[in-house]
């Protein structure tokens, strides 16, 4: 049951996705990757606080340590103290991150409203030309 690897980068197979998919502190995964829950990084966080073993952990949380890899557990270990140190905590904020749009700004907007009273005078003059052509 062993997962591909594809540029040093263990790739899951669909049966590997779907055991890990049934372990409840795994929010999601995909072939490559795994998001874990808050409350799995914050166990997690307390146990290695008080010198646990990281496979030890993850094992007694439901983990295949062999599923994982000696690379994997060695992140989730890094990654977890760098959660402890944040501000946000454990909290996942990419979906905070990631804006699609450009955040309107003071001078974004200023440059929009430029260009639309421009558009409104130039509107205006063929206007008033037309009205003062239908007069003649």
């Amino acid at each position: 049951m062993e997962g591909l690897t594809w540029m040093k980068r263990n790739v899951f197979t669909k049966e590997q996705i779907e055991i890990l998919q049934r372990n409840k502190y795994v929010y999601k995964v995909s072939e490559t990757t795994i998001t874990y829950t808050e409350d799995f990084k914050m166990k997690f966080i307390e146990k290695i606080n008080k010198n646990e073993n990281p496979k030890d952990i993850l094992k007694e949380l439901g983990f295949d340590t062999e599923l994982l890899n000696k690379n994997r557990i060695k992140s989730i270990k890094r990654r977890c103290k760098l959660y402890a140190t944040r501000i946000e905590g454990v909290k996942d904020i990419r979906k905070d991150n990631c804006n699609f749009r450009k955040p309107i700004t003071s001078e974004r907007e200023i440059k929009k409203l430029k260009e639309e009273i421009e558009f409104l005078k130039k509107i205006t003059r063929l206007y008033m030309n037309s009205q003062k052509e239908k007069q003649i």
